[in-house]
């Protein structure tokens, strides 16, 4: 909660009440849209429903990004309650995903009969669903637990194959071709690209043999202010488009002009996210101090006083 809520909040409060009231951020066709049921919106907003929102209302602008945020929430309220259930911690990862592949096939085709044989309000409802599912992403996130699965229990065989060079390779060049070309699998799409990264996060983080490595001063400074990068990025974006139109009268025609684009939405977005990080996150993130759970002489956990 201090991690997420505080910058989640003032994100919120500023896409929702303050940037529409800035001309210089307006966005033509999409800020206008704001004010409509910006009560309903507040509320889901401030549930952290920000996905459910978007299936109902037009994506708030500098707020598409916060879908995921509800996502993440919204696991960690159901997640325990389905490893209580299950009795097991393997079996709820597996029923996981497996069940929600079923699930999306499922509607899928119950979405295909009700447009054919149904009134609209069920083929709504049952869009409403299926595009809730689509985002719930907990299939996504429960392959992911699998590779920690994995490694906590210390399942060396299944990783000595997964820490393979030549796996490593091909799971590194497969990722690398799939995102550049935007390849979409026709099912289980999302999974897959899981499995990949999946292998690449345990081999970054668990394999000293990785051939892929992230320590380094950039991308440890990077992963420091990730949040605030996540969830500035798009305003960062719509900055840099305004300087370089207004100011420098960009029209986007060459290599260079996309390249200076890239290049000042990056440099903003780092300041940005710095500036909030150190004097805004911070200050939430050194509350977390006084919960944190310390050993004691006789090997429990007890709480830090």
């Amino acid at each position: 909660m201090l991690r997420i809520w505080p910058l989640y909040y003032l994100v919120v409060i500023l896409s929702l009440y303050i940037f529409p009231q800035i001309k210089f951020l307006d966005i033509p066709g999409w800020t206008p849209f704001v004010s409509n049921g910006l009560t309903y919106k507040t509320i889901l907003y401030f549930l952290i429903f920000p996905n459910v929102s978007n299936l109902f209302f037009v994506t708030v602008p500098y707020l598409g990004q916060a879908w995921s945020i509800g996502v993440e929430e919204q696991f960690y309220l159901v997640w325990p309650w389905i490893v209580q259930l299950t009795g097991s911690l393997l079996k709820a990862l597996l029923f996981i995903i497996v069940g929600m592949l079923i699930l999306t096939l499922i509607l899928d085709d119950l979405l295909t009969v009700a447009k054919y044989h149904f009134n609209h309000h069920i083929v709504t409802e049952s869009t409403w669903i299926s595009m809730y599912l689509g985002q719930f992403r907990i299939s996504c996130m429960a392959i992911g637990g699998l590779g920690a699965y994995l490694l906590y229990y210390k399942k060396n065989k299944i990783l000595q194959v997964l820490f393979l060079k030549s796996t490593q390779v091909i799971v590194l060049l497969l990722t690398c071709a799939l995102s550049l070309t935007g390849f979409v699998f026709p099912f289980a799409n999302h999974e897959i690209y899981s499995i990949l990264f999946c292998i690449i996060i345990l081999n970054v983080s668990s394999n000293t043999s990785s051939l892929l490595k992230l320590n380094h001063i950039i991308p440890d400074y990077l992963g420091k202010i990730s949040y605030g990068l996540y969830m500035f990025h798009q305003l960062c974006i719509v900055i840099a488009l305004q300087i370089l139109v207004l100011a420098f009268h960009f029209n986007f025609s060459s290599i260079g002009q996309e390249a200076a684009l890239y290049l000042l939405s990056i440099t903003i977005t780092v300041i940005l996210a710095s500036v909030s990080y150190y004097f805004y996150e911070k200050r939430f993130l050194n509350i977390k101090y006084r919960f944190a759970r310390v050993q004691s002489d006789d090997g429990n956990l007890k709480m830090r006083k």
